[in-house]
């Protein structure tokens, strides 16, 4: 049947199935089902278009429609799968799918699409899908990509991006090298700096991002000077914008826009979030459906990267006008039903509403609060099974009251969440994932009390809480690595506060409570050294004998380098004790 008279048929069925569906699932749910099936901007191979059939063809029932429609909204690559299985009548890929959109049932989903991968784009999309869910598996399904198709330096990309991903910094810059050594083309090498760029963000090596940002920025301009670097003429599909050349080159602009920001050069970072937000507008009228809401998450992203930059350079008119664009953006989104645009726009309305506090705008940090509490409380009514959410419109609503000068009133409710949070976990057991998350609304509202001038320490009390309720944890349910884990958190989190007030004795000697404690840890527990390397580098700031303990880190971080032990996430500390050793050798002199 060709593409166009499928998309027809699709809406056809939505305007016989409509009356069927409210009946058959949650308001909320249906609403952004019917939202996600009714877009007529879809591309003919839309996936809203393939849902919409395989509800007309009885393949799939309207739940399993509304998981597949969130599975979609969450991972890019679904899109791929879905239409290939559809394609080709895969039931199994279908059912695979439907599984992975449950969080209990993803590992079977995962298995199911392991089992029937054969070819090289089948394993690429697997180790796509797999990428937020099973680490191992999207190293192990890029790698089989690899292998089968050894000179596609986009599944060497991939590989090398799952690596990272997986806490495995020396696999993927040896991967990076590879990569390298078969770059020919202009293409292929903007595929290699690319990726260089990002092993050079997350170590922070400030030499190599000057460098790094000079070899992408030349390798793009060499990109964008060939005679096919033009537009499509023609709707792209899901498949086929990522090899698009702007798409590639905003991708290589993003990159750009980081190692500006990393480098603290915010004129240039303007520029690049400028560049690459032009690029993203150039290829908007030619995509369409999921693509076009990734595109403009991605370039609300850079409306923000936008703003940072002219915040940092006091631009604050400008300023303003780029977070409204990124909220713009996110609304709009928010509204066509995708789901990570609800789930996030709350949030982005609170940090906006806490900017412009901070300028002493309170007038529209109170719009944009309130706007964020209302829209968090229809989220809550849409995932009512989702803690997280709570936990977030606490916040939301702790800042609407200091916005409006009751900050006892804040307090208040702060201490509410850490109590409400004690008394579910002795009902129902210790959950590390709720300590952390609390840890980050105190550390949160104590930002929030600093940048609207609020006296910090009016907040200090929260962190006795925090400790207290985890020492109750650990008489309930005796000791174990997660919660010592949270202490060690909650302790990080005090430490910081304590420095912030000029308490600085009392912060080191907290520090140095967490380099010995980490060592209760398992030997092969990562945070064990990222809590030591963390708090051994605010000794080397904060003691008197700053330079031994920055020695110390450096000897540690180096060690695990050494033996590719040391994590993506813990290889900026490389650089950092370097450059504290570096430049307390020159204070001595």
């Amino acid at each position: 049947m060709p593409k166009q008279d499928l998309k027809s048929r699709a809406h056809q069925s939505m305007r016989i199935i409509w009356g069927a569906l409210v009946g058959l699932a949650t308001l909320g749910g249906v609403l952004g089902l019917y939202q996600f099936l009714t877009d007529q901007d879809a591309a003919p191979d839309d996936s809203r278009a393939i849902i919409a059939r395989m509800i007309e063809n009885g393949q799939i029932d309207v739940d399993k429609a509304d998981d597949l429609r969130a599975l979609i909204d969450d991972t890019d690559a679904a899109d791929a799968v879905l239409a290939s299985a559809f394609e080709e009548g895969s039931t199994r890929q279908l059912e695979a799918l439907t599984l992975l959109a449950l969080p209990s049932t993803q590992a079977q989903g995962l298995a199911i699409l392991e089992s029937e991968a054969e070819t090289a784009d089948e394993y690429i999309r697997l180790s796509r899908l797999a990428f937020s869910r099973d680490t191992d598996m999207a190293v192990e399904a890029a790698r089989k990509a690899v292998s089968l198709d050894p000179g596609n330096v986009a599944y060497l990309e991939m590989l090398a991006r799952a690596q990272l991903e997986n806490e495995d910094f020396a696999q993927a810059r040896r991967t990076s090298a590879t990569l390298e050594t078969i770059s020919r083309t202009p293409k292929e090498k903007l595929f290699s700096e690319n990726l260089k760029a990002v092993l050079a963000i997350e170590r922070l090596d400030q030499s190599q991002l000057e460098k790094r940002y000079e070899a992408l920025n030349a390798a793009l301009q060499r990109y964008t000077d060939m005679p096919d670097f033009a537009l499509p003429d023609e709707t792209l599909s899901v498949s086929r914008v990522e090899e698009q050349p702007y798409w590639l080159a905003a991708y290589a602009g993003e990159h750009l826009t980081y190692l500006s920001i990393r480098s603290s050069n915010w004129l240039r970072a303007l520029d690049d979030a400028v560049r690459t937000i032009d690029y993203f507008e150039a290829l908007e009228p030619y995509v369409s459906g999921r693509t076009l809401q990734n595109l403009q998450r991605r370039e609300a992203a850079m409306h923000d990267a936008r703003a940072n930059a002219m915040h940092r350079l006091d631009r604050i008119a400008n300023h303003h006008e780029a977070h409204e664009k990124s909220i713009e953006l996110y609304r709009s989104l928010a509204e066509a039903g995708d789901l990570t645009a609800l789930q996030s726009l709350p949030n982005r309305l609170q940090r906006v509403g806490l900017e412009y506090a901070w300028l002493g705008e309170m007038e529209t940090a109170l719009a944009r609060t309130d706007e964020a509490v209302q829209r968090q409380t229809a989220l809550i009514e849409r995932f009512p099974d989702e803690w997280q959410h709570e936990y977030m419109l606490f916040l939301m609503k702790a800042q609407q009251l200091r916005l409006s000068d009751r900050s006892e009133d804040a307090n208040a409710l702060i201490k509410q969440l850490i109590a409400q949070t004690e008394a579910d976990m002795l009902e129902s057991g210790f959950d590390v994932a709720r300590v952390n998350q609390l840890a980050g609304a105190v550390m949160t509202e104590i930002r929030e009390a600093e940048l609207m001038k609020r006296e910090r320490s009016a907040v200090l009390p929260f962190h006795q809480d925090m400790l207290d309720m985890i020492t109750a944890m650990e008489r309930r349910f005796g000791a174990s690595p997660d919660i010592q884990r949270s202490r060690l958190s909650a302790k990080l989190a005090l430490a910081y506060d304590h420095n912030q007030l000029g308490n600085t004795d009392i912060a080191a000697d907290i520090h140095r409570e967490i380099v010995s404690q980490s060592d209760a840890l398992p030997d092969d527990d990562e945070t064990r050294v990222s809590y030591k390397l963390y708090s051994l580098q605010r000794l080397a700031y904060l003691a008197d004998d700053g330079e031994v303990y920055a020695q110390h880190g450096l000897d540690l971080a180096t060690e695990l380098d050494g033996r590719d032990a040391l994590s993506t996430t813990n290889q900026a500390y490389l650089s950092q004790f370097a450059r504290i050793l570096r430049e307390k050798e020159g204070t001595e002199d």
